[in-house]
């Protein structure tokens, strides 16, 4: 059974930072997404929860395979013990404030394409969220 789809946001911080607390970073958004997933698998009386799909964007400074370690290691003894989890990350998506030209930047340079403008708004990448949650 699938739950409705809902989005739970959570906090991430604006710009991506890797510096030696980056596991503990991880780790408490892990917990707060475990919390949120035992929360409404009890609210839906699951006796498992058999998948979580999560988004977390490329610019949420959130590294997926760190989430993945501690999930795995904290859902161990709960409903979710085993569950798959899967992460989507979109890619930044940018729009110059000059010319209004979206774009992917290949790298740090987010000049735009267009106008080399580097004024720009980040349209997509900045997402981090619960996506679905599947339970038994």
């Amino acid at each position: 059974m699938a739950l409705p789809k809902s989005y739970y946001c959570l906090q991430s911080q604006p710009e991506p930072t890797y510096n030696q607390n980056q596991t503990v970073h991880e780790l408490s958004i892990t917990e707060s997404i475990l919390s949120i997933v035992l929360e409404k698998a009890t609210t839906a009386q699951a006796s498992r929860v058999t998948r979580v799909s999560l988004t977390v964007g490329k610019l949420s400074g959130v590294v997926g395979d760190s989430v993945e370690f501690y999930f795995e290691l904290l859902s161990r003894d709960t409903v979710a013990a085993g569950a798959v989890l899967t992460i989507d990350q979109p890619q930044a998506r940018l729009r110059c404030r000059d010319c209004s030209c979206e774009f992917m930047p290949a790298d740090i340079d987010w000049t735009c394409p267009n106008c080399q403008n580097r004024g720009v708004d980040i349209m997509s990448g900045r997402e981090f969220f619960v996506d679905s949650i599947e339970v038994e």
